[in-house]
């Protein structure tokens, strides 16, 4: 059947059509040529007008953005990386800092005294209220840390969760990490563990890791801790050593960890490394959605009849 033929002269500017977005059972087929002509096609992604298809308009893979695993994770983990870099970074900043602390006890100890004698004093008591500060602060820190990292592998999770059970995952039974597990190894048909692909993804290590850190701030338990410092089930040496420098060995601390002591004062979080796993995470879920699914994060990023739009809408009046 040939094609259906457009008079664009008989178009208003003002109407979507005019720049070749025509509306097909609600769908979105698109005249790519027309983008071209118009000179609007500097906008647009390039690979809309490089990639291979079968009819003359450029069909949208997908009709929503939120058809693509790799949007729906991605989407997650810059929600959550905003939340931390506006609120959370904005919380920690406006603690009080031991040089504050420091500094106010030593403007207010001279206004009190008119003798010079004073001031050696004043600048020792400065000093070591300053010095007091800093465990409390350095705590109170390293709380919100450990805090939102338990957050991130929560939200995480589920949002996992959601997209595995939109493709054909039944969740008749607790989700847990490790039915996670064999559920990719399943799909895949792998019958080891050293087969599951899972463990192949470069970043997979990142999402692991948190996972354990996750379950040993809940659980205070030597084989929590264990999981960290001396995976017995792990036989990949360079493996072992990556989970091992996240907590305090028992020759670090002089002594042996305990049941039920309080596993954020074994770990070792330091101030970047939130930001160092939302983004090994971002990294992880492309990776993942791409094994899974075929999804490519930058070919998802654009191709669906929401993301296009949303570029002709967002230039509409510079079109015109």
């Amino acid at each position: 059947m040939a094609r259906e033929i457009f008079d664009y002269s008989k178009l208003s500017p003002s109407d979507f059509e005019y720049y070749g977005f025509h509306l097909k059972d609600g769908r979105y087929h698109i005249d790519t040529k027309r983008l071209i002509k118009l000179h609007c096609d500097g906008s647009f992604p390039e690979a809309l007008f490089t990639a291979p298809r079968n009819t003359h308009y450029f069909i949208p893979r997908y009709k929503n953005r939120s058809n693509y695993a790799v949007n729906v994770l991605t989407d997650q983990i810059s929600r959550l990386t905003s939340d931390w870099n506006t609120e959370y970074k904005a919380a920690i900043n406006n603690l009080v800092t031991p040089e504050q602390v420091r500094e106010n006890v030593r403007v207010n100890e001279l206004a009190h005294t008119s003798s010079a004698d004073d001031f050696e004093d004043i600048e020792f008591n400065s000093i070591l209220a300053g010095a007091k500060r800093q465990k409390k602060y350095g705590e109170v820190i390293k709380s919100i840390h450990l805090q939102y990292l338990q957050k991130i592998f929560t939200e995480l999770f589920r949002t996992i969760l959601l997209v595995i059970k939109e493709r054909g995952y039944v969740n008749d039974l607790d989700f847990t990490y490790k039915s996670f597990f064999f559920y990719v190894q399943d799909k895949f048909n792998s019958q080891t563990k050293k087969a599951n692909p899972l463990y192949k993804l470069p970043h997979y290590r990142y999402f692991d890791i948190l996972n354990k850190i996750d379950n040993f701030l809940k659980h205070n338990t030597v084989m929590a801790y264990n999981a960290l410092a001396n995976n017995p089930f792990e036989k990949d040496e360079k493996l072992k050593k990556f989970q091992a420098k996240f907590v305090y060995s028992s020759r670090e601390a002089g002594f042996q960890y305990e049941n039920g002591m309080y596993a954020g004062n074994w770990l070792k979080i330091g101030p970047e490394f939130v930001d160092e796993m939302l983004s090994n995470l971002y990294e992880f879920v492309k990776e993942f959605c791409e094994m899974m699914y075929g999804e490519d994060a930058e070919e998802a990023h654009w191709n669906s009849d929401e993301s296009l739009l949303k570029i002709l809408k967002d230039n509409f009046y510079d079109f015109m």
